[in-house]
């Protein structure tokens, strides 16, 4: 997702200096143009981003659980991660067995929940940040 253009700012930045000894005149003009993208762009993809970090944390996790992996090294790690982002969300579906697998219900409910959150946050950045309209008219 780029940002969009909302406004593009031209700054004309003209200096005169005199040299004594040669009696002439040196003049620079510098040109900066700076494109702004629309406000809370930058909080809307860190949402995005930290919310891609938890749902690849979290499905991993499942993946592992469902492969029956042995719980050591990063596996380890991993599950430790994903308990703590998944444990509002325990008990609320019984862990499914099959044949040593293990089907760990609140991973999923997690990823959906805290997807649904992001998506919530990032629309109402998107809502607080848009252009208001004014009204000048003096009546």
């Amino acid at each position: 997702m780029d940002p969009q253009i909302s406004e593009q700012q031209e700054v004309v930045t003209r200096s005169t200096t005199a040299t004594p000894d040669q009696g002439r005149s040196t003049t620079r003009v510098a040109y900066r143009r700076a494109e702004l993208g629309p406000a809370g762009f930058r909080s809307q993809q860190t949402i995005w981003l930290i919310l891609g970090l938890v749902d690849l944390v979290l499905a991993i996790d499942f993946v592992f659980k469902i492969l029956a992996a042995n719980s050591v090294g990063f596996v380890s790690f991993i599950a430790q991660v994903a308990g703590a982002i998944s444990a509002p969300f325990s008990g609320v579906f019984r862990t499914a067995t099959s044949n040593g697998h293990l089907i760990y219900w609140p991973d999923v409910i997690a990823l959906v929940v805290w997807t649904f959150a992001g998506w919530f946050v990032v629309r109402m950045i998107a809502i607080a940040a848009a252009p208001r309209m004014r009204n000048n008219t003096a009546a």
